[in-house]
């Protein structure tokens, strides 16, 4: 009878452990979305109250607290509490609408592709957009056995269907488009593995290092490489930005992905206008 007497009281504290355990998850997941929400919010106020002109945040948002680790080129820094962002520029993105071939091949090449493989992806995207059915060169058109779509890619993930990229290569490759701007391209604002690709293994690590420090200029820029303003070039950030948060606390962890057009002056929209929101594993 003790026996089961003990069985029993170990079964409710166990039941009772359990039943704690789950309330604390859900509490820990309740501030994990509070905080996500409040870092949004801080993300979206800076975007649209500091001046965004020089090359990076470092030069430009304010200097208080963690906000000078603040950037434009999606590297991850730290907010409030357990939350961490990277903010992405679009124009330091490649447009996959309308794409310069030969910054596409550099950046592909530095993904590790070789150059057939390259081209073979440019040339299926070419045959995916454009409007008539004639095979571009190392493309698919009239190849594939599924209709090919003919206009202008309208998410990203369409390069899984005329692609024969693994997984991890085109996760990778996704990195570098964006769908949402189509204007000049920005260097200053790109992604490492872009910027090295655009300014070549001579000068990339050098102007990587000088841009994480914060201490890169349009001028420094421009004397060590030659690429200056104009012929589809831009040295200012655009109004589009991805927005990755992440909150981490004990076993929890939570990323959300938002897509903003940001415009402070706009008087015919909204100042922050949600283009896309997703969650990130």
């Amino acid at each position: 009878m003790v026996a089961m007497i003990s069985l029993f009281l170990l079964y409710i504290q166990q039941v009772n452990s359990a039943k704690i355990k789950q309330t604390e998850r859900v509490k820990l997941r309740a501030n994990a979305e509070a905080a996500l929400q409040s870092a949004k919010a801080e993300v979206e106020f800076q975007l649209l109250t500091n001046s965004k002109e020089l090359v990076d945040a470092h030069n430009n948002f304010d200097q208080e607290d963690n906000r000078r680790n603040w950037n434009l080129h999606g590297k991850k820094f730290p907010l409030e509490g357990n939350v961490y962002a990277s903010i992405q520029d679009h124009a330091g993105l490649i447009s996959i609408h309308h794409y310069s071939s030969l910054r596409m091949t550099r950046a592909l090449k530095a993904l590790g592709m070789n150059e057939t493989q390259a081209l073979k992806l440019i040339s299926a995207l070419r045959d995916w957009q454009d409007e008539d059915s004639s095979t571009a060169d190392v493309g698919i058109d009239g190849v594939v056995d599924y209709k090919i779509r003919n206009g202008l890619v309208s998410q990203i993930s369409e390069l899984s269907w005329f692609s024969s990229l693994d997984e991890k290569m085109l996760k990778q490759v996704t990195s570098l488009f964006t769908t949402h701007f189509n204007g000049e391209f920005n260097p200053l604002t790109a992604p490492d593995n872009l910027l090295r690709a655009e300014v070549g293994e001579d000068y990339g690590d050098n102007i990587v290092a000088l841009r994480d420090n914060g201490q890169l200029t349009v001028n420094q820029f421009q004397n060590l490489t030659g690429v200056v303003r104009g012929d589809g070039i831009r040295f200012s950030p655009s109004n589009w930005f991805s927005v990755l948060l992440e909150y981490s606390e004990q076993d929890i962890t939570i990323r959300r992905k938002y897509v903003l057009n940001v415009s402070p002056y706009s008087k015919s929209k909204k100042p922050v206008v949600l283009l896309e929101e997703s969650s990130i594993r």
